[in-house]
């Protein structure tokens, strides 16, 4: 049975289960809720507070979300005031807290997710997961042992904010809370493995990316697979429909081993559409055929674990063996 401590109004929910060694005893710190009902009356012992329970965080929030200049303490509070008290800036606070206000779905799926990410692998989950608003800067930034989530990111497609930053369409589709959990899940993913991703050419970029999704359909195995991969329904069909076509222009246009970044460009990032391919494609779609080889990889070599697959460097070997043919 799990039970909910709540230390330091609105600002941290810490969550301890009785649970199985591999349960995740998730620390969730909502940031954003603690800064913003911070006052003059407040705020001098309010950053005090979090500058010790959240460390290198509030380096990182001085640095990177508020640009610190000022080395003087005081000074520096009537500018996190200023900030808060923004018009705009608390716009976009309200918007988050509404729409973020019942944060037990996606704590449950985080905890879920790295109790399972503990039974795969060595490295340890995050050991805290701080939401804030970044200012638009930031979606998901691991760093240490730290997932830190810019609600701001994930506010809906429809929302007027990404109107006004003018984001085109197709990455205004990504900034949709039901994709959330994906992109933390890759962040951390990164975090942990990147170094074993130092080759540039497109298949073993394209190895790397279906090594994540297979990870991530490990971890939330119950999430349907169109948000696993941050497609819509209809770009998931497309690529189910079309995956014999999509390899088939890789190796007829000799891409696998490619290191010509911009014509790789859309087949690894966001992008209206894959460059050569029909509209209804979508951007990222290495990490659809990637999955698959990695899958078939595994499911040939049944042996491997999934620690020992993320940090087999060698993409050959990994296509070879996965005796990787689309069907027709």
């Amino acid at each position: 049975m799990k039970r909910t401590i709540y230390i330091f109004l609105f600002f941290s929910i810490i969550s301890c289960s009785n649970d199985t060694s591999n349960q995740y005893d998730i620390d969730i710190y909502r940031f954003e809720n603690y800064l913003f009902s911070s006052d003059s009356t407040n705020i001098v012992e309010r950053k005090s507070v979090w500058e010790k329970e959240l460390g290198d965080f509030a380096k990182y929030f001085d640095h990177y979300i508020m640009h610190r200049s000022n080395e003087d303490d005081l000074l520096y509070c009537n500018e996190l005031l200023l900030f808060v008290n923004n018009s705009e800036m608390r716009e976009v606070y309200d918007t988050i807290f509404l729409k973020y206000r019942d944060f037990h779905n996606l704590e449950r799926q985080l905890e879920n997710a790295f109790s399972k990410w503990k039974g795969l692998f060595t490295q340890p989950p995050p050991n805290k997961i701080i939401t804030l608003f970044s200012g638009f800067n930031y979606g998901v930034i691991s760093q240490d042992s730290m997932l830190i989530i810019g609600l701001d990111f994930f506010l809906g497609s429809n929302s007027k904010f990404y109107s006004f930053l003018q984001d085109p369409e197709y990455i205004r589709m990504q900034k949709t809370s039901k994709f959330l959990l994906s992109y933390a899940l890759e962040s951390w993913i990164n975090f942990n493995f990147s170094n074993y991703n130092m080759k540039s050419d497109f298949l073993s970029q394209m190895i790397y990316k279906g090594k994540i999704m297979y990870v991530i359909n490990k971890l939330i195995p119950s999430s349907s697979i169109e948000d696993q991969f941050r497609f819509s329904k209809n770009e998931m069909f497309w690529c189910e429909n079309n995956e014999f076509g999509i390899w088939s222009y890789f190796i007829e246009n000799d891409l696998l081993f490619s290191i010509q970044q911009r014509e790789l460009l859309s087949y690894l990032n966001p992008a209206p559409f894959a460059r050569g391919m029909p509209r209804e494609s979508p951007g990222r779609i290495s990490y659809f055929i990637g999955y698959n080889i990695v899958s078939n990889y595994m499911r040939y070599n049944s042996d491997i674990s999934i620690e020992k697959l993320m940090k087999e460097t060698d993409a050959q070997l990994i296509l070879k063996k996965s005796k990787y043919k689309p069907k027709r």
